[in-house]
């Protein structure tokens, strides 16, 4: 019994599992660039993954039996640390695989469960400067006010905010028109696309499948610097570039801002509602809770091998 919580609870033995599982990790994460949402359940759908996992949660259970009954050793900050990890690790194990995401898009006046978006305020730029192939930064202040029964709700970037049992935060900025076409027989509705900041085409099915928009931000003005190529886009005012094309062929192009109406032979193009939308991330989730004991039990060891090494010291 020994021998086997001797080798399953050493530190080679949990050092060798964490570096199977990073690999797995690395392996996945540069096959195809994923949020981390996405990126743990594959993870977790991956057996040798899992199996390591569970198998690295045993051998912390093992450690912490083999200081328990080990007399001589009276490391209680070691195990509540392994405790608090092991608690840790199965609850975020739990959490991701039973957890309740639902994404909300809104703009300023729309309706939502949650109640009336009534503000977005955010550092999102009047206009911006590209040059070359640069990428401007995307804006890091977004705040969203929400009227709920006559109280103001507040949610803003991760780290979330709790409205009833949901956990709720930001997870996308973005701007773009509400767009409708018509085309012979044909009707298109499209709303929250994702075309800040500016990086080409965002492109758009048919409900019929035969004709595809493409829109994209376009710029106020164009220059040279030198040998790169400068775009100033204009975003409190935007202008849309857009394209309506019957398989190869282009059947309408134009350049659109806010309001306005085209129309070419059977083609009707009109554009309202331009500006910001946010993506409201809510998440149900019953393993938070013990993640949080999970973390304040590690924490509890921390400080009970900090204040321990500090007494050994002044005495």
């Amino acid at each position: 019994m020994r021998q086997v919580l001797g080798i399953a609870g050493s530190g080679w033995f949990l050092l060798s599992i964490i570096f199977i599982m990073g690999s797995i990790y690395s392996v996945n994460s540069f096959i195809k660039e994923l949020p981390p949402q996405e990126l743990l359940l594959k993870l977790f759908d991956n057996i040798p993954f899992e199996v390591s996992y569970f198998l690295f949660i045993i051998g912390l259970f093992l450690r912490a039996l083999k200081h328990i009954i080990d007399e001589r050793s009276k490391k209680i900050g070691a195990i509540l640390i392994i405790i608090g990890l092991i608690i840790l690790l199965l609850s975020s194990y739990l959490s991701i695989r039973t957890r309740s995401v639902m994404d909300i898009k809104a703009r300023t006046g729309d309706s939502t469960a949650y109640g009336l978006i009534s503000r977005i305020n955010s550092d999102m730029p009047d206009r911006i400067l590209i040059i070359g192939k640069e990428i401007p930064k995307r804006p890091g202040r977004v705040e969203v006010e929400i009227l709920s029964k006559e109280r103001i709700e507040r949610i803003g970037l991760y780290p979330f905010s709790i409205i009833g049992k949901k956990a709720l935060f930001i997870s996308d900025l973005n701007i773009s028109p509400s767009i409708e076409v018509s085309y012979k027989e044909e009707r298109l509705r499209a709303d929250y696309l994702s075309l800040y900041p500016p990086k080409g085409e965002t492109r758009v099915r048919f409900p019929g499948g035969q004709y595809t928009l493409f829109i994209s931000l376009y710029p106020e003005r164009s220059y040279k610097k030198g040998r790169l190529d400068v775009n100033e886009y204009n975003i409190s005012s935007p202008i849309y570039r857009i394209v309506i094309k019957d398989g190869n062929r282009t059947i309408f192009e134009g350049l659109l801002k806010d309001n306005d109406q085209r129309s070419e032979g059977k083609i009707s193009v009109s554009l309202r509602r331009s500006g910001e939308w946010v993506n409201i991330r809510s998440v149900e989730d019953i393993f938070l809770f013990p993640m949080y004991v999970g973390i304040m039990v590690l924490l509890t060891g921390f400080m009970i091998i900090i204040v321990k090494a500090i007494r050994s010291l002044i005495g």
